[in-house]
């Protein structure tokens, strides 16, 4: 995945404080998840998604030690992020520069890596369309 050094990061991607959070699992994911998420509806299909405490924040996030208490089994979203997968009038993808302060450390070779393994996840186009409505 890339190689973003998330130490020292104020944990935007894993907490509301920029906007809703939403971590959208894939198809593959939903099982080993399912008693992490919950279902959300989009106008293309509903998704599982991780649920969120109390304070709107990603369940597996440590806000003491500003840490993910799953990282190194976190879902294929989180692995992947800051690189989103998304539709419009095609499969395309972005870099999520609004929330992440560390997308600069990505580099040109990652990110093309990165959007082949999105691509290996053979995600349904009904799939990306719904991810897509979280922007």
């Amino acid at each position: 995945m890339l190689s973003i050094n998330c130490k020292n990061c104020d944990g935007r991607c894993c907490t509301s404080r920029v906007r809703k959070l939403f971590v959208v699992l894939t198809p593959q994911e939903e099982n080993k998840f399912k008693d992490f998420s919950t279902k959300i509806k989009t106008p293309h299909k509903t998704l599982t998604i991780l649920k969120n405490d109390n304070s709107g924040n990603c369940i597996f996030y440590d806000s003491k030690k500003n840490l993910c208490k799953s990282y190194k089994d976190r879902p294929f979203e989180c692995r992947a992020y800051p690189l989103q997968i998304y539709f419009d009038n095609e499969v395309n993808f972005k870099l999520d520069s609004m929330v992440c302060p560390k997308i600069k450390e990505c580099s040109l070779e990652e990110i093309e890596d990165l959007k082949k393994k999105w691509m290996e996840q053979h995600l349904p186009l009904d799939w990306i369309k719904a991810y897509s409505t979280f922007d």
